[in-house]
């Protein structure tokens, strides 16, 4: 199982407080339900991207005022560039796969570099 937050669960933004702190509950269930699991085999793993272009929320964040100038900043950090859709479609893949029987309980930040939470 792989569940999807947002970076806001791991690094404090400005306006984020209550987006914040819902993700980081996603975060810390998906934690908790990986221990509570592992032994039916079952894997249980968070996604959490920053910004994802070319999505409806992208294109509601940068219609408004606020938020657009602060996601502007973060799409100057995104060094590795902005996170596409695609990007987060394969990480959701290898998590699902066998190749990752061996993960669980972890919080995987897709942020092209924004972070390094």
């Amino acid at each position: 199982m792989t569940c999807i937050a947002s970076d806001a669960a791991k690094l404090a933004t400005p306006g984020e407080a209550a987006i914040g702190g819902s993700m980081a509950a996603i975060a810390m269930f998906c934690r908790s339900l990986a221990l509570e699991s592992r032994r039916h085999q079952i894997r249980v793993n968070c996604v959490t991207p920053s910004i994802v272009r070319n999505t409806q929320l992208y294109e509601k964040v940068m219609n408004d005022p606020f938020a657009s100038r602060l996601f502007a900043k973060a799409h100057e950090r995104a060094y590795l560039g902005v996170v596409e859709p695609q990007d987060l479609a394969e990480l959701v893949c290898f998590l699902a796969s066998p190749s990752a029987s061996r993960l669980t309980g972890q919080t995987i930040s897709v942020t092209g570099g924004i972070s390094a939470a």
